[in-house]
């Protein structure tokens, strides 16, 4: 996304020299309409806590589980370009199961840039696919 804006911005400052003064104000407004589409667009994910917040929000709206919040264990793993979420059950006195097993569900991952997610849910399918 900054390489695009650089781009833009130097191809505008090239424009502005070549045309002059009427190219400006067209200039400009075609950049900021474009700045403000590429950060319009852009939701970062800037750590683990965020992804897993994402996740929770996704299988809350889709109803992917009916197990409550807090019998859901949340394990993340920092990829280069998303976070990996597995969603497995959480055993103790509170949620019941056995407490030496924590079955999986399902795994999220969740893009460090746009934000947009996949899951293999159902498990069965076993192919990623896209979800919000």
């Amino acid at each position: 996304m900054y390489a695009e804006i650089g781009i833009t911005l130097a191809i505008l400052i090239i424009m502005l020299r070549i045309f002059g003064g009427t190219m400006k104000k067209l200039s400009m407004v075609f950049f900021v309409l474009l700045l403000s589409a590429c950060f319009s667009e852009t939701t970062l994910i800037k750590n683990e806590n965020v992804a897993i917040e994402k996740v929770t929000q996704s299988i809350e709206k889709h109803k992917l589980t009916s197990l409550h919040q807090e019998c859901l264990l949340f394990i993340s793993d920092d990829k280069v370009d998303y976070y990996e979420v597995e969603v497995r059950e959480k055993h103790n006195e509170t949620c019941g199961g056995d407490p030496q097993t924590s079955p999986r569900l399902f795994t999220y991952e969740i893009n460090k840039r746009t934000g947009k997610m996949r899951t293999d849910e159902p498990v069965w399918s076993g192919i990623m696919r896209d979800i919000n």
